[in-house]
């Protein structure tokens, strides 16, 4: 009798892979990641999930890359940004401060969904990476807003870190379908 994997057993699956590719990574490429900024990291969580959105559109796939290695890198990237809310200029990729983000990342997506009675497993790949998109444009926004005016940024973080926070849950939710056989194009 086969077993079905839980939103949970995968989001755990999904987010122990990410931390194992970002451990590799850190002896490939060194702290190269760390030379990012805040908003950079966003912006490039924003261009990845760009190109899934214009391969969906588009219909074909023109580079030797998936839409789902795209997500998988996009959630790393997005698991970085978490983790810089607090960490604005760290000195070294700290693995257990990353697994800690996705801990949190974990109990907000357990209320969330729970709320909203997993309402993601009736949503197309493209609708997903619409509202990860939509997510990331507010994002963007208020980080401009943050940067001009202080008084603003403490009441912007915790909306950024939620929108954030949503757009990690909103990837590993369209790897799930993708795993679970969901066309990516779709």
């Amino acid at each position: 009798m086969a077993t079905t994997k839980t939103t949970n057993d995968w989001f755990d699956e999904l987010s122990k892979k990410l931390i194992e590719i970002i451990e590799k990574k850190k002896e490939e490429y060194g702290l190269s990641i760390l030379v990012y900024r805040p908003g950079a990291i966003s912006t490039r969580i924003y261009t990845k999930l760009l190109r899934v959105q214009a391969i969906q559109e588009a219909g074909e796939n023109k580079v030797d890359e998936s839409i789902q290695t795209t997500l998988h890198e996009s959630l790393g990237y997005v698991l970085f940004r978490v983790w810089r809310m607090d960490e604005l200029k760290p000195r070294s990729i700290d693995i257990d401060a990353l697994k800690k983000c996705v801990v949190e990342i974990r109990e907000i997506m357990i209320k969330k969904n729970h709320d909203y009675g997993e309402a993601w497993r009736h949503m197309r790949i493209s609708d997903i990476a619409d509202e990860a998109l939509s997510k990331l444009v507010r994002i963007r926004t208020m980080e401009n807003i943050s940067k001009k005016d202080s008084v603003k940024k403490e009441e912007l973080q915790p909306k950024i870190f939620d929108a954030i926070v949503d757009v990690y849950n909103y990837v590993i939710f369209a790897l799930i379908l993708i795993e679970e056989g969901a066309d990516p194009m779709l």
